[in-house]
């Protein structure tokens, strides 16, 4: 089992599920040790598709805060801390 197959099978489930939530802290959780790891464009592409999923929604506060998320990566990318 790799680090985030827990996180990971938590969003295949979510997405191939009816009624099962989106697990947001978890995606949060994930894109925060992808950042941690310097797997910046990995982290972004996350962030993106929970942007994606959370659109149509009445997430708004949920999609405000992978914004922020996606603007400290990019500080974090151009930063380029080793």
């Amino acid at each position: 089992m790799t680090f985030f197959e827990p996180s990971d099978q938590r969003g295949q489930l979510a997405s191939s599920t009816k009624g099962v939530a989106f697990p947001t802290i978890a995606v949060y959780a994930k894109i925060d040790a992808l950042v941690d790891l310097h797997q910046y464009d990995e982290a972004l592409g996350l962030a993106s598709q929970s942007v994606a999923r959370l659109d149509g929604t009445l997430y708004g506060a949920h999609k405000s805060q992978v914004f922020i998320s996606r603007g400290s990566i990019n500080k974090e990318k151009a930063i380029g801390r080793p």
